[in-house]
């Protein structure tokens, strides 16, 4: 499932602004396909891919990748480049543990180790 698609895009961006940096709706769906690729290199230890449903950060956080992509280059204080840094952090963050998207967590699965436990109890309290 993508992350974020083209309307989305042109939803948080405006139809101006998408269509003025790109020449061919390809040329979108690969700066989609990069920023997917980018944020699954984050992802993929920690969550099970691919996702089943996009949550809205993921979304967001797609989108401002995707965006970033589609310029040829950026000046580090335009806010393109900031956001994009701003969203690779939170990444960084879901990575580590620090930040939860609300998806199913690999690190949840309950671990094994081939080992006994032993349980003892006290005599019964109750007798039939």
């Amino acid at each position: 499932m993508k992350y974020c698609t083209l309307d989305d895009l042109i939803l948080s961006f405006g139809q101006d602004e998408i269509y003025r940096l790109i020449a061919t709706d390809q040329e979108a769906e690969k700066a989609l396909d990069d920023a997917q690729a980018e944020i699954d290199m984050y992802l993929s230890d920690r969550y099970a891919l691919p996702v089943k449903s996009v949550p809205k950060s993921l979304n967001r956080i797609a989108c401002d990748i995707a965006h970033y992509y589609l310029y040829n280059s950026v000046d580090e204080d335009s806010t393109v480049y900031l956001r994009y840094k701003h969203r690779i952090k939170q990444l960084s963050d879901v990575a580590a543990g620090k930040l939860s998207l609300g998806l199913y967590d690999k690190s949840d699965d309950a671990t094994t180790d081939n080992q006994v436990v032993f349980i003892k109890s006290s005599k019964k309290v109750f007798a039939r």
